[in-house]
């Protein structure tokens, strides 16, 4: 790792939900009525040379149609710490629900990292089933199919490298292609 692959990280939280309950948390109904409240974040990884974003949380449109307030608006916090939405050079898509993809469109520069198999998932016959297609909106993957036809979007298939120092690894479970991202620390 040279001097120029090391990253500055920052945990970004634009949304809180505090009156979420256990059976809010779960596909399938859960009897449990106890708080289970959850803050949102998205994750913003620089250096010198590169400016990457993990997930770009959603926007008031889709608070407002899901009614999960925002606290602030994804690319306004990154303006709060000097990051302007045309300066990302990549972003990161652990997974196309709402809460992960839903700002895509205000990136419109940036190229998008996203496993091959989220991307099936999220097009393919599990959408007809109204349990898997709630935590997608179908805007947002509209919008990664607009970058696939404008040359803007790397798939990837299991464990890849983005930049020196950062990778991704397809973990499945939560969605179909989700993957975790690996930041490599002095």
């Amino acid at each position: 790792m040279t001097a120029n692959d090391k990253y500055e990280v920052y945990a970004i939280r634009y949304a809180e939900r505090s009156n979420r309950i256990r059976a809010d948390s779960f596909i399938f109904t859960d009897d449990h009525t106890s708080v289970h409240p959850m803050d949102y974040f998205i994750w913003l990884i620089r250096n010198d040379e590169r400016t990457i974003l993990v997930d770009t949380g959603y926007d008031a449109k889709e608070a407002t149609q899901r009614d999960r307030p925002i606290l602030i608006e994804p690319s306004a916090a990154l303006a709060d710490v000097g990051v302007a939405p045309d300066s990302i050079d990549s972003i990161i898509v652990t997974h196309l629900h709402y809460d992960h993809a839903g700002g895509l469109a205000q990136f419109p520069q940036a190229r998008l990292h996203l496993q091959e198999a989220e991307m099936v998932y999220a097009t393919g016959p599990c959408m007809c089933h109204g349990a898997l297609k709630m935590p997608f909106t179908a805007d947002h993957v509209c919008e990664t199919v607009k970058r696939v036809y404008a040359g803007k979007v790397t798939f990837h298939d299991g464990t890849a490298e983005i930049a020196p120092g950062i990778s991704v690894h397809k973990t499945g479970g939560h969605s179909r292609g989700l993957q975790c991202v690996r930041i490599e620390t002095a």
